[in-house]
């Protein structure tokens, strides 16, 4: 996903978030068009955080509470069941 990121900002730098809003006939305030414009720094940034992302541990399959019933019942939540 960074590379995919990095590699479409190089391709077409011009293309903004802030520019589709306009496009759309909704300007914005400036804080929106300046949150949304994407400059080298922020791309980088972005980036720098799916590759952090990605290099955590796979959490999927690892008991990270039991609970133990006064029935004696032990139960792992979200371990194999969707939670509800």
């Amino acid at each position: 996903m960074a590379r995919g990121l990095e590699e479409r900002t190089r391709r077409d730098p011009g293309r903004q978030p802030a520019r589709s809003l306009s496009a759309r006939g909704r300007p914005g305030t400036p804080g929106l068009r300046e949150r949304l414009t994407l400059t080298e720094r922020r791309v980088e940034e972005m980036a720098a955080g799916l590759r952090h992302v990605a290099s955590l541990p796979d959490p999927v399959g690892e008991t990270v509470e039991t609970i133990r019933r006064p029935s004696g019942l032990e139960i792992a939540p979200g371990c194999g069941f969707p939670s509800a």
